[in-house]
């Protein structure tokens, strides 16, 4: 996450590092040339990511470099002392519960962290996905509100069609919104069948990433 938000960093217009360039090697001769990076932020952009990436240490530094995120958080990586104000517990499919009780608003936590020196100031946020699940979203400047509210869902048509709502909220629609092209790039890969079975484990990496940049180039 700290190189991905450097890079990032070098993409915004306006930033100090103006000319900047990436040196590349050419894979075919070995050369190196450099490129100009481009600037296609107008400013620091906002990261969503799933539980993986989430912790204090990233949150703290993205929130001090002037990003933004928005990603769910493991259980066993709560910002201290909130634990026991959020669900957390992961209850059996096997046990009975109750399918209708909802809160009346979601759960959340706000830190303001003002400037010190070259950090930036920033707030944080920590937000209950659902008011009956364990998962919950942890953020930094991602929210200017939240309530909750219902979501329409349609499934069908005609005689066929039915339709539900689902509980949503600001900080869940951010994730969900933003999270679903992971998940469209993750069939995309599995489908294309870019693969073959061999001893070096090597090839598997490269072949992913060979088919992540045909598919963003389509």
């Amino acid at each position: 996450m700290y190189i991905l938000a450097s890079k990032l960093a070098t993409m915004v217009e306006g930033e100090s590092n103006e000319g900047e360039a990436i040196t590349m090697q050419n894979l075919i001769d070995g050369k190196e040339y450099e490129v100009p990076v481009k600037k296609i932020y107008p400013k620091r952009p906002h990261i969503t990511a799933d539980n993986h990436f989430s912790g204090e240490n990233v949150m703290s530094f993205l929130g001090e470099s002037g990003f933004g995120m928005t990603v769910t958080c493991r259980r066993d990586r709560f910002p201290p002392g909130l634990k026991c104000y959020f669900n957390h517990e992961k209850v059996p499919s096997t046990d009975k519960r109750t399918r209708v009780a909802r809160f009346e608003q979601p759960i959340i936590a706000v830190k303001r962290v003002p400037a010190d020196g070259n950090k930036k100031a920033y707030y944080r946020t920590f937000v209950s996905f659902q008011s009956t699940g364990a998962t919950n979203i942890a953020g930094v400047n991602n929210l200017s509100s939240l309530t909750l509210y219902v979501q329409p869902k349609c499934r069908g048509s005609k005689k066929n069609k039915f339709a539900w709502a689902t509980e949503q909220n600001e900080a869940r629609a951010i994730y969900l919104n933003h999270y679903h092209g992971v998940d469209n790039m993750d069939h995309m890969i599995k489908t294309t069948g870019n693969i073959f079975i061999s001893w070096k484990y090597w090839h598997a990496p490269y072949l992913h990433a060979m088919t992540m940049g045909g598919y963003c180039s389509i």
